[in-house]
């Protein structure tokens, strides 16, 4: 037996799901599978341990794609981008000759699943699912159908067996109900388990003084992350808050018209009133983060795409950090089933000011972080991965 996975993105939860996968065959007890790894060609690079940890695992082939094949990926744009990976995972698939393909994100394949029909078998993991979009425009209800087609037309392809939904139950029984099968099941959204870098202290490393709480923007920032509100958040808060609070943005923008417009906005916010915005503009090592998490106030995560869950969510979960988040969606649901934040009826500047304002005025009770992050264990989150074909 051969499985591949496949994903070729070395950002965010990308690389972590590389980790966990690695990390739960180095312990598995399943034999007879050979496990074929195709991911980004810095990936080894960039993340060492997994690629040393991996390599000592005999029945794990690592496999980066080609710079020109990244090339090729990165001057491609949208539907064509979807053509060109599933052309990339096929490649390697029929090259080991792999019975299944797990690809760890969905949407970078599904226009291929439409027209190829391959020897191997199909699972992924649907991130950009249609079932908590709202349909009170027009604009909204064609984005709503669009997706429901391409989604319906994609299990069609009988050579896709499994599609996951990560943290949705809803969506899993609505979508099996509605397209009258059984491929889609729930996937608990893993949150890992790191070692905070017991030297790193957030004050001093970024010049903060000790009386002042820090709320944290951390992530690919950008225009659906809500990043721009949070900068302008500072022009709604009060002078006397604006001297007690620090907003930390941690991570890189996609876009660089939106960096550009990012740093010119602090530079703005920073000379006009006495808040403190500060962006530490780079990706960020696991340890690190982890401390950053532990040591911050809460975790401003003001997402304009409320419709799946959220990576920073658990991250904040484990570190036992509130979250200040976009009410609606799965984040909603998740946000009050376990009590961990305060939710915003609208992403905008004003309403994330007068969340700060909430949470430093108020106290909180006990949440259940705890339950959600035992929950959500990588753990069972690989096994669901590999065991299911």
């Amino acid at each position: 037996m051969k499985k591949l996975v496949f994903d070729i993105v070395i950002t965010g939860h990308h690389s972590e799901y590389i980790s966990h996968l690695v990390d739960y065959l180095e312990h598995s007890s399943e034999n007879g599978v050979d496990y074929y790894f195709v991911v980004h060609p810095s990936l080894d690079s960039r993340f060492p341990k997994i690629y040393e940890k991996a390599k000592k695992i005999c029945n794990i082939f690592w496999q980066p794609i080609t710079k020109n094949e990244l090339k090729k990926v990165a001057s491609s744009k949208k539907i064509l981008n979807s053509f060109v990976q599933f052309e990339i995972m096929k490649k390697y698939a029929d090259q080991n000759k792999v019975d299944h393909v797990i690809a760890l994100d969905f949407h970078t394949i599904k226009y291929g699943c439409l027209i190829y029909k391959t020897k191997f078998t199909i699972s992924s993991i649907l991130f950009l699912q249609f079932f908590r979009l709202k349909r009170n425009s027009f604009l909204k209800r064609i984005e709503f159908y669009k997706r429901y087609y391409i989604t319906k037309w994609c299990i069609s392809n009988s050579q896709v067996k499994n599609i996951y939904v990560l943290n949705d139950i809803d969506s899993a029984n609505f979508m099996n109900k509605v397209f009258k099968t059984k491929c889609f099941r729930v996937l608990q959204d893993p949150i890992p388990n790191i070692l905070p870098d017991l030297n790193f202290n957030i004050y001093r490393y970024y010049k903060i003084a000790n009386t002042k709480k820090i709320f944290l923007h951390i992530g690919s920032l950008g225009s659906r992350k809500g990043t721009l509100e949070v900068i302008n958040s500072c022009l709604y808060l009060e002078e006397t808050i604006q001297n007690h609070i620090v907003i930390l943005l941690v991570g890189k923008a996609n876009i660089k018209s939106e960096e550009e417009e990012y740093l010119k906005q602090i530079r703005r916010v920073n000379s006009n009133t006495n808040s403190q915005i500060i962006w530490d503009n780079d990706f960020v090592g696991n340890s690190k983060m982890k401390s950053i998490f532990n040591q911050c106030e809460a975790v401003l995560i003001p997402y304009k795409n409320t419709e799946f869950s959220s990576g920073i969510l658990g991250h904040a979960a484990a570190s036992n950090k509130i979250v200040i988040a976009t009410k609606g969606g799965l984040i909603e649901k998740l946000v009050n089933q376990f009590n961990l934040g305060v939710l915003l009826n609208q992403p905008n500047a004003e309403s994330i000011g007068k969340a700060i304002k909430y949470v430093l005025d108020n106290d909180f009770q006990e949440s259940f972080a705890e339950k959600f992050v035992n929950e959500h264990n990588p753990n069972s989150f690989s096994e669901a991965i590999f065991k299911l074909n």
